[in-house]
């Protein structure tokens, strides 16, 4: 399979009863993070030969007693490239009482975690203990069925007269046809709910569908902006429905996903489970239309009229103009601008108008000292990390007690990078900073651990990275913005304690390189001084990873996309002493 037609997903999981083994059923990409918080995706398992999927359930006596089987063959096709996987979409078991069940029966297998019950919704689940074998670059079903007939309700033999998964798994790693390719199953009813409500009533487009398209995507599904499309009338959606669904069921969209089991955020670019459920269903429907009048088409694009969406700021600071070529690569522009103030000022919010968000794929700003002229003064200790963008993330506004500071002989230093889209264009950005009237209490700073002295192998699926920084004096937490490159594959953050104590403070299961993303908890966190912040992540250098330039090449620390980083950025301020105040 070449490289990159994993980009080319199935738009649809549909799945309808093998009846014969001439017929095959495709089941489609899918994503889901498992139990212990690590994200999972069906079309990156396809360097594997099959993908075993067994659906558990807590409390099941037949699940349970299925794990030492399940353990066994994994066992017996381990290096055969036989990766087993169970899903939990049981409405009522929660992520805390599968940790507790897997601890208790010792299931090591990562349990997916389908709360919004869509995945096994489309792939036809019945009862818990159905095992899916599928082929996972071909996308099909090639068994549904038991995993043998050893166990049935309130009794079990010593051993089985059938054992269809290991046959199915034996015949398919031969290249052979599977004798029986659908077998019944004994297990636990999975319900529901959601879905039989759903199907009892009309799901209503203006009154449930458009707020949830309104809170999560016109941002930048509107004229103008980044998406490649708008949702400016019920029939654009409608027709775009497939494939909605397609990027809710793997995640790509909306995105920045986090675990949501980490954290209280204020803004955090995500679709709840209750909203997925309802979009998919009634796209599932035909995506019907109800209501006299459409609310999409008042939509508003974006346009110079509307170019602040904070008001005029106080000072803008202007990006020189940048020719985009229509394609190839760019490399990463810098330049620097001076802010040109004579007195202080304290930065309480900034904001980017960026004027060509189909090419402009993120700019971030540190700050610099000027010496004579405009040049930047070597000996000057750089502040860094003052401002950035990210498609989706233009503004970013501090508490009131909370600003950046910025003084005479300052510039700003913003490092471009442009994406070209088959057009070429003049791209003149600008960047709004609203300033407090009175100096505020405390100075935030970009603040990050980080890890230059990596080196990834080619191939490697999963790399691992760590980078660690104390906390010097008491501070405030304020905001964490990972980084990584096109290789980078997820990356959590923990703070440990001067007691010991450990807390989580982010996992980002998917990252992203796409979505530079910064992620606010509601309320700013405490660090006292020593406490160490660590950040932990992994790179995938492999062939499954789409967005891999060079599967084949050792990858260390760059400036390029093609390079990679780890970064763990945060902005904190400083927690001055009374007499300092």
């Amino acid at each position: 399979m070449a490289r990159g037609s994993w980009f080319a997903l199935v738009t649809m999981i549909v799945i309808t009863p093998l009846v014969s083994n001439a017929e095959t059923t495709q089941v489609g990409d899918f994503a889901l993070v498992d139990h212990r918080g690590t994200f999972h995706q069906l079309s990156r398992y396809a360097d594997q030969k099959a993908v075993v999927l067994f659906v558990q359930g807590n409390g099941c006596p037949i699940s349970r007693h299925a794990v030492p089987t399940l353990k066994s063959l994994r066992e017996q096709f381990d290096g055969q490239g036989v990766h087993f996987l169970m899903l939990n979409a049981n409405a009522q078991d929660d992520r805390h009482s599968i940790r507790k069940e897997a601890d208790e029966f010792e299931i090591d297998f990562p349990i997916l975690m389908d709360e919004a019950q869509l995945v096994a919704e489309s792939l036809g689940v019945v009862r818990t203990c159905e095992v899916f074998v599928i082929e996972p670059e071909s996308q099909e079903l090639v068994y549904r069925g038991a995993v043998d007939d050893r166990l049935d309700y309130e009794v079990q033999k010593n051993e089985p007269d059938h054992t269809y998964l290991r046959d199915a798994l034996t015949a398919l790693l031969a290249g052979e046809a599977l004798e029986q390719n659908v077998t019944e199953v004994r297990g636990c009813l999975v319900s529901f709910p959601r879905r039989t409500a759903d199907q009892k009533r009309q799901i209503s487009y203006t009154q449930e569908i458009v707020p949830i398209l309104q809170q999560r995507c016109v941002s930048c599904h509107r004229d103008n902006d980044i998406a490649p499309w708008s949702m400016n009338s019920h029939k654009m959606v409608q027709g775009w429905g497939e494939m909605m669904r397609e990027t809710v069921l793997t995640q790509r969209m909306p995105p920045g996903q986090i675990d949501r089991e980490i954290g209280d955020w204020a803004d955090v670019h995500e679709i709840t489970l209750d909203e997925q459920t309802t979009l998919i269903h009634w796209i599932d429907a035909g995506a019907p239309r109800d209501g006299d009048t459409d609310p999409l088409t008042e939509v508003a694009g974006r346009d110079g009229s509307s170019m602040w969406r904070m008001g005029e700021p106080d000072l803008i600071v202007e990006v020189p103009p940048q020719e985009v070529p229509a394609t190839g690569v760019v490399d990463y522009r810098y330049v620097t601008i001076p802010f040109g103030v004579t007195e202080e000022k304290w930065v309480r919010a900034y904001e980017f108008y960026v004027d060509n968000p189909a090419v402009v794929h993120h700019i971030t700003t540190s700050t610099v000292m000027l010496g004579e002229g405009d040049d930047v003064d070597p000996n000057s200790d750089s502040r860094t990390g003052f401002a950035g963008y990210a498609p989706g993330k233009p503004i970013a506004v501090y508490a009131d007690d909370v600003g950046y500071k910025i003084v005479p002989k300052m510039a700003l230093r913003a490092s471009l990078h442009y994406t070209p889209n088959g057009k070429s264009v003049t791209d003149r950005s600008k960047i709004g900073l609203y300033f407090h009237d009175d100096t505020p209490s405390y100075e935030i700073r970009r603040w990050a651990p980080l890890n230059s002295k990596f080196v990834i192998p080619p191939g490697t699926h999963d790399h691992p990275v760590r980078a660690e920084r104390e906390v010097k004096t008491d501070s405030y937490l304020f905001n964490m913005q990972p980084h990584m490159h096109v290789r980078g594959k997820y990356v959590s953050y923990k703070a440990v304690f001067p007691d010991g104590r450990e807390q989580k403070l982010l996992n980002v299961p998917k990252y992203d390189f796409n979505w530079q993303m910064i992620y606010t908890p509601k309320e700013r966190m405490f660090l006292p001084a020593g406490t160490k912040i660590v950040c932990e992540g992994g790179f995938d250098n492999s062939a499954m990873n789409t967005q891999n330039p060079d599967p084949e090449a050792e990858v260390r620390w760059g400036p390029q996309s093609w390079d990679e980083m780890f970064i763990g950025h945060m902005q904190i301020a400083a927690i001055r002493e009374e007499s300092d105040e």
